[in-house]
């Protein structure tokens, strides 16, 4: 039986032109998913399929939700290749080899607002997917190591229950 993805976190809707999907903007909501196969960040138009992107591993959350927030400042999203650079460009340390894709896209959004989504709070949301995949809860293990780099970054308070999972 297949399972069905779980939503962690649902950002508002916006209007966007969709490659694949006509010359016009669309409206899509962008998502923050976790399958057994991969976990990440998809958006989904109101009316019809979604495109997603996300890796077995890690499991990072916090890059997904910034990447919703990335997607949102972008007046035209490439599925095939946007998702990927704005989870990329979601984390706090994104990978040498994604350098140039990621510089790309924060040109296309804009260097300030890329710093403003980098200094928003992580939801709480985001952060009790994280505890509750931890203690069993849910099915899947999500990494716990991007809490840390969050705290240091000022976007996470500490809690108590982090003493468990860091």
């Amino acid at each position: 039986m297949k399972q069905k993805p779980k939503i962690h976190f649902e950002n508002e809707s916006f209007m966007v032109i969709v490659e694949g999907m006509g010359d016009k903007p669309i409206q899509v909501r962008p998502v923050v998913y976790d399958s057994l196969a991969d976990c990440g960040v998809a958006i989904i138009p109101e009316n019809g399929r979604g495109f997603v992107w996300g890796l077995v591993a890690p499991r990072n959350i916090i890059a997904a939700w910034r990447a919703t927030e990335i997607l949102r400042c972008l007046k035209f999203i490439n599925p095939n290749k946007d998702l990927a650079h704005s989870y990329y460009a979601g984390l706090r340390q994104p990978r040498d080899w994604m350098t140039q894709e990621v510089s790309v896209l924060i040109r296309r959004i804009g260097r300030s607002r890329y710093n403003e989504i980098m200094s928003l709070p992580v939801p709480d949301k985001i952060i009790k997917a994280i505890l509750d995949s931890q203690s069993g809860e849910s099915s899947f293990m999500l990494d716990t190591r991007p809490i840390k780099e969050e705290i240091n970054a000022g976007t996470i308070k500490w809690r108590k229950e982090f003493s468990n999972i860091l």
